[in-house]
């Protein structure tokens, strides 16, 4: 009886563990993947064969050295007779975050991603409208499902909660303006960001209260320098803002940006 007693004591106390520990994000390995290298003399990538796979929930992230400007393209065709592609033209499914093509202007940033969902027989990179002398490196990688794509932040209430909320970020000039509102008691997880400037800027990431963060502003990131286009993967770990607080963007030149927010709040 004791044994029997000390058993299902010892069984209570590992349920309850479980029960009590946070559940972390599993990202599964993806199901499609291709690597490219691209110079002046390469400006395209491998074809890729998505016939079989089936792979619906794509990413692409590169970086690059050397260049000025060039335009990335993630390209799509349909399957043609003999089992080769038929004419490429630009990735037609929906752009989740990020934009397609990459169209890089300045050195800075020299990175960048995008986030794609749609099915097609055939995928590859182009590269062009390079200046100067670079090369491209990046990965594209693919899931049979989209909800991959959404990042577990925590619970509320023992409900799961995902980074899946979009907002577009819209940015009419110099100063500070909100791109996130804040939720009474609530804390703002942003697992991406990406946006475009019509020229360059200084960029800030800002939390606050009040219209456009004016009350108790702080920065919640350092000063990108410069930047024309950015796009930010926080992945598992994502950028979290104060609770109560809304989440801003403080540009430091007269310029116009565009883009989307990728988040949760709870």
């Amino acid at each position: 009886m004791r044994a029997a007693f000390k058993l299902l004591s010892i069984l209570a106390l590992v349920c309850g563990l479980a029960f009590t520990q946070p559940v972390q994000p599993v990202m599964p390995v993806p199901d499609c993947q291709f690597y490219f290298a691209l110079t002046a003399g390469s400006l395209t990538s491998t074809s890729f064969s998505n016939r079989t796979a089936g792979c619906t929930a794509w990413t692409i992230a590169y970086s690059y050295t050397g260049y000025t400007a060039l335009t990335l393209t993630v390209q799509a065709a349909p399957d043609a007779a003999g089992g080769v592609p038929g004419a490429w033209a630009a990735f037609g499914g929906a752009v989740l975050a990020g934009v397609n093509p990459n169209v890089v202007i300045a050195s800075v940033p020299t990175q960048g991603s995008t986030v794609l969902s749609g099915y097609y027989p055939w995928l590859r990179v182009l590269l062009a409208g390079t200046a100067g002398v670079g090369t491209v490196r990046g990965v594209v990688y693919g899931y049979k499902s989209q909800a991959v794509l959404a990042v577990l932040v925590g619970f509320a209430g023992g409900t799961p909660v995902f980074c899946n909320r979009t907002l577009a970020v819209v940015l009419p000039g110099i100063g500070t303006t909100q791109i996130v509102p804040l939720a009474a008691g609530q804390t703002i997880y942003v697992c991406h960001v990406s946006m475009s400037l019509s020229a360059p800027s200084n960029v800030t990431f800002v939390r606050g209260t009040g219209a456009n963060c004016v009350v108790g502003p702080a920065n919640v990131s350092g000063v990108y320098n410069n930047v024309t286009t950015m796009a930010l993967d926080f992945g598992a770990s994502p950028l979290s803002v104060a609770a109560g607080n809304a989440l801003c963007v403080t540009l430091s030149a007269a310029v116009t940006a565009g883009g989307v927010v990728v988040h949760a709040v709870f």
